[in-house]
Order: C-alpha cells, then structure tokens, then sequence
C-alpha cells in the first residue's frame, strides 16, 4: 500500500531526502537540566532535539522548501520526536521488531539501486554529512514503523466492491474522467471542393504511407517529408488533446487504439489523415494484462527424497516429454498437487500476481509451447510448460483498483490520525522546557 511504502520510498528516492526524525536512547545519566520532554518512561534530550533540528533545516534548504521561525521549528521537531517515541515504544509492547541483520540487507539493497556497493555507499553518505550508525537507525525505524502501521492501521481498513463501484458510477467521478491523447498526425491535404482525381490521389498517396508506417519507417520523419499539416515540421506532433479537442473521426478511432498503434487512412473534410497515438494519460486508459495457460507438475520434498533427487527425477520427465511423452499423463501419475494433477497439470489462465514469484518469473520468461528446467517454489519443485498467452482488456478492474487505493488513502490518514491520537491520549508526555510548549 502506498502509505504503507511511503517512508521506504522516500529513502530509496533519495540518498538525503530523510524525514530524519529518530529516536535515540537516553542513557539514565541525562542530566535534568538538558531533558526537553519525556515520554511516559523516556526523556527526549536537547542534544537530541539539536541534531534533529539540524538535519531537518538541512533537509528543507536541499528541497528549497521555506524554513519557519527558529522558535516554531523547534516545537514542531520536539513534536515529532515525541510521536516516533511512542510509536517505537508500541513497537515494543506489540512485539514488533527488526532486526539488525534485516536493517543490513534493507541498505544493501538501497546502495544497490543506487548501483554502489556498500562501502561506496557508505562514503557517499559522509560526503553529505549523514553519519551511517545514525543513517542505520533511520532505516531500522523505519523499517518498524512500517510493519507497526501495517499490523496497527492498514489491516483494519475494508473497501468493498459497492463501495468502489458508488464513487465510479457517480456523476462527479464520470465528469473528471477525462483523459488526453498524444497523437502524431500526416495529412495528405486537399482543397474545399476536391475533384475526383484529387481524392483519389491523396487516397493513393496516404495509403502508400500508412504501409510504410506499418512496416516500421520513422513516422516523424514520413511527416516531415510528405505531411501538409502545420505540424509536419514538429513531425507531425499536436501534442496532448483531451477528446472534445479532437475531430470526431479521430476521437472515435483513437478510443480503440494502443500505444504506437498507427490508424489510417481517415478522412476529413481537409483531406485523408494518418495518426500515431503516442501516450494516454488519465483515468480512462484502456488497460490491458497478459493472462497465461499454463500447465505444471509438483513434486515435493519429503523425507525419501532430497532437492537433487527430485530434480532429476524432474529432468528425466523433462526429457520423456521432449521425447514425445504426454505431459498431462506423467502429471496425472506423478503430480502431487492435489487440485491440477487430475486436470493434467492444467492450472488454466492464470492473471499476473496469481503464482508465487519464482513461478510466475519462470513462467513468463517461457514462450507458448515451451517448458522450463526444474522450478523451487516454497511448495516444493515444479516443471513448468506454457501453452498460451493472450492480452485481456482489465480496464474495469484496473479502474476500480485505483478508486479502491484513492479510498484507502483517504481511510488510512483519517485511522492514522485516530491512533496516533489514541496513543498520545493513553501515555504520559510532558513538554520540560517551556519555550518548547
């Protein structure tokens, strides 16, 4: 969820761009006179409250963002502490925790999106003044709090289908749904009253560039030669147009077109015109996904036999198969998956998502007709054969899943809000330093 991702993301975008609001342990020998707040059990120190400060000024001055009063800063830093106080301090009551060698991995990963290594990565966060013990920290809180909103706010959210289904079919949401068309455009022109042979040489003429256009040729560059549109030397590009700018004729196509399709010859009271769509955007793109016929035998580990033994248990099929043998038969005899076994292996159209990763990305590397080496998911060793794939339009689903997310968001600020304030409600914080109230 993206919520749910939020932190995470903005480390993964940027090597600077923290929300750096930690918290540190205080030692009990914090003296008095240098604790600002304390939080149930914990203080938050000044020194703490300092470096913090500097890192969010740092931060904002990096994202050109205006930096308020001194005064008001502060307050709004110590606020923040005290929230991730108590979140890390439910974080514990829950049993919520992160590991050390997770938080490890969790960098080596970043550094690796960044295509550095650990230590060069390292070195890179010096340079910009980001201590990595402290960075560390950032990314192991992180990391909990991620799973602490996950068990404490997203797994009470339900969105149902009618829910989704009311805001679509709303005159509100119809309304804003628009979207716009990048289209490229070659216009073999004619005059107010063409004669016949006029026609149907601009006919000719646009019917020999549409195949050249289907057969590859650069279609910015067939505007720029033979175009008689205002936009022939731009390559034909008329930018992005909503629907209702478009000529009807062209609306009416372009709804049924998909990206780098070519449509033509389409005429106009101006002539026979060829277009390219180049992009959609908006909530009304036509959204497609590649559904597989896939087919498998499982094989188990168990105490009698090993990984290896059952790979090569699979390899011989494998070959029996090549050879000319049945695959449904060997699955009905030898599958042990209890539900495709008896159907031949046939595990039928599957949707991207439906399988485990390691099978879906074996799956998809095989083209129709074609069958993988042994294949490790956490159900055991699989062989894998494809035997077809097809596009399916999913724009209804694909739809309803955006206005599902865009009413999650609304939820999960509004639960987050209430628990956050729950939890503050159910704890003791007192602000120590007065200029900080």
């Amino acid at each position: 969820m993206k919520h749910l991702k939020c932190y995470i993301t903005l480390i993964l975008l940027s090597l600077i761009g923290l929300q750096t609001l930690a918290v540190a342990k205080i030692q009990s020998t914090v003296e008095l006179d240098k604790v600002v707040a304390i939080v149930n059990k914990q203080v938050i120190s000044k020194t703490e409250l300092d470096k913090q400060e500097t890192l969010v000024r740092r931060n904002l001055a990096l994202s050109k963002t205006p930096i308020p009063a001194k005064a008001q800063l502060r307050k709004q830093v110590l606020q923040s502490l005290i929230n991730q106080t108590l979140e890390m301090q439910m974080a514990e009551k829950t049993g919520v925790a992160i590991s050390d060698a997770t938080t490890d991995n969790a960098i080596r990963n970043i550094a690796k999106r960044h295509q550095q290594t650990l230590s060069q990565f390292k070195k890179d966060l010096a340079k910009k003044g980001i201590e990595y013990p402290y960075y560390h920290q950032q990314i192991k809180y992180q990391l909990t709090l991620n799973q602490l909103l996950r068990q404490e706010v997203a797994t009470r959210i339900y969105i149902s289908d009618e829910e989704a289904e009311n805001i679509m079919n709303s005159v509100a949401y119809q309304q804003q749904n628009h979207s716009q068309y990048h289209l490229e455009d070659i216009l073999m022109a004619l005059p107010d009253e063409p004669s016949s042979k006029e026609v149907a040489a601009a006919r000719k003429k646009a019917a020999q560039i549409m195949a050249q256009a289907k057969k590859g040729k650069n279609f910015q560059e067939l505007a720029v030669a033979d175009s008689s549109g205002q936009e022939a030397f731009k390559g034909g590009d008329m930018g992005w147009r909503p629907l209702e700018e478009l000529p009807e004729v062209f609306a009416l196509k372009v709804k049924a077109m998909k990206k780098g399709e070519v449509a033509g010859p389409i005429r106009t009271p101006n002539g026979y015109h060829i277009i390219k769509l180049i992009d959609v955007k908006g909530m009304a793109t036509t959204h497609y996904i590649d559904e597989t016929h896939v087919r498998h035998i499982l094989l188990i580990k168990n105490a009698l036999y090993s990984d290896k033994q059952i790979k090569v248990k699979l390899a011989k099929m494998r070959k029996q198969i090549q050879k000319g043998a049945d695959f449904a038969k060997l699955a009905e005899k030898n599958s042990q998956d209890p539900v495709s076994a008896s159907k031949g292996g046939d595990l039928g159209w599957v949707k991207p998502g439906f399988l485990t990763p390691p099978f879906e990305k074996a799956m998809k590397s095989l083209k129709p007709g074609h069958m993988s080496q042994p294949v490790e998911t956490k159900y055991g060793w699989h062989l894998i054969e494809v035997l077809g794939r097809k596009k399916v339009d999913d724009t209804k689903t694909f739809h309803k899943n955006q206005v599902k997310q865009m009413i999650y968001e609304r939820k999960y600020d509004e639960k987050f809000q209430n628990w956050l304030q729950q939890m503050r409600q159910a704890s003791y914080v007192k602000i120590v330093d007065p200029s900080l109230k």
